[in-house]
């Protein structure tokens, strides 16, 4: 498998996308693709609860998220300008600069991930449209990109005006501006040296180099429309009220959501990447449990290869997962999480269970060091602990936690994969 391509083949990520089984729930939404169920009508929790817990997980998490996500990468647009002038004026600062870019990008991708844990209406919407625009992992391409540096510098596809717009989103966003930043191989990485690539190979280092900042600039700006367009779809403008007021707002008049329990139902569904997404896409399939790659270590597979920033992609899905279900978050007055509705109906061991298992799990993630791919080569005990601590969690996610709230368990976990 050619390091510089992505895993688009991971197979087992539709055996993930399950059909839906029998549920316990009052309400099924179409985010998850949920089934329609009518078998209880238990409520969470009384309706001004619900708008507690959903207040402060928009403003104190969601919202936070957003603006945060918005400053760093605009930190990470003036790293990528200035490691590219210092590349065409060849100053001697360009190691330092590329240092300062790739820890930018770093930070943005903290934050992302944890925007990326609790994924809602907007990253949902359209097959996840604007979602794959900022990260589109794992469909992913070094090859795609490679071609894009080139035509970005040629200023043409064919007759037509380079645009970053017409592009595929294998091509850009966080993923390729990993790749732009981190790759320490110039050569393309197509199987073919053909096609627009053909004298690539030929190109000196420098202007290689320049070729990949200009191109990593301009996916950087593009980069920081969409999450602009993130922040608007939550904020909302003159004309269209925002998902934040719509959730605050569920089960009253004029509201999306008829009920409360319908909007609570949204963000346990979120919840559950840490299920499909962190325990079998992160974990798993790197560790050969399923997937393309059968019953071998699969460590080309796993998640930002070229930055070796896997495992903090990890921590950052634990500690957004950690402040939803406690409902810590940028203002420490307001709490209401997950574990205040399950005290209300008296569910204190579901509640001290998931609270010791999140806090295990981060112990576990923050005290590996290298990277991710490395320990599946060299020694995969301590990652198979890792995936062992977040089943714990997802096992009673999928049981206790859902039985007791009442709530849909979406079509992503209706079926364990490993």
């Amino acid at each position: 498998m050619n390091l510089h391509q992505s895993s688009l083949a991971v197979v087992f990520a539709i055996s993930i996308l399950s059909g839906c089984g029998e549920k316990s729930s009052s309400t099924c939404g179409s985010a998850f693709n949920h089934c329609s169920s009518t078998t209880s009508t238990t409520p969470v929790a009384d309706s001004n609860t619900h708008r507690e817990f959903m207040t402060n997980v928009v403003d104190n998490i969601i919202l936070p998220n957003q603006t945060n996500f918005v400053n760093s990468l605009a930190t990470t647009q003036q790293a990528v300008n200035h490691y590219c002038d210092a590349l065409t004026n060849n100053t001697a600062d360009i190691e330092s600069n590329l240092k300062s870019a790739q820890t930018a990008w770093r930070d943005s991708m903290a934050t992302w991930q944890q925007i990326e844990a609790i994924q809602l209406t907007p990253l949902l919407q359209n097959d996840q449209e604007l979602r794959n625009l900022i990260y589109s992992w794992p469909t992913t391409s070094s090859c795609g990109v490679d071609q894009d540096v080139i035509y970005h510098k040629n200023g043409f596809i064919n007759s037509t005006p380079y645009n970053i717009d017409n592009r595929s989103i294998s091509r850009r966003g966080l993923d390729a501006l990993e790749y732009l930043l981190f790759s320490t191989d110039l050569n393309h990485s197509c199987s073919a040296n053909s096609g627009i690539v053909a004298d690539w190979n030929n190109q000196s280092e420098a202007d290689k180099t320049i070729a990949r900042c200009e191109y990593a600039a301009t996916v950087t700006a593009d980069l920081t429309t969409h999450a602009n367009t993130l922040s608007q779809h939550w904020l909302g403008t003159d004309s269209v009220v925002g998902f934040a007021s719509q959730f605050k707002t569920a089960g009253l008049e004029n509201s999306p959501f008829s009920t409360t329990t319908e909007a609570v139902n949204l963000i346990s569904d979120a919840l559950f990447y840490i299920d499909s997404m962190t325990k079998d896409l992160k974990i798993a399939s790197p560790l050969g449990y399923f997937g393309s790659c059968g019953t071998v270590n699969c460590e080309l597979t796993v998640e930002s290869l070229h930055s070796q920033n896997s495992l903090s992609n990890i921590e950052n899905n634990l500690i957004t997962l950690q402040a939803v279900f406690l409902g810590t978050g940028s203002d420490t007055a307001s709490t209401v999480g997950f574990d205040d509705l399950l005290l209300g109906l008296t569910d204190q061991e579901t509640v001290d269970s998931m609270t010791a298992n999140i806090a295990q799990a981060l112990q576990t993630t923050q005290q590996l060091q290298g990277s991710l791919s490395d320990k599946i080569l060299t020694d995969n005990s301590a990652i198979i602990a890792l995936h062992a601590d977040i089943k714990q969690i997802t096992d009673i996610m999928k049981t206790q936690f859902i039985a007791s709230l009442a709530l849909d368990l979406p079509a992503t976990s209706a079926g364990d994969n490993d």
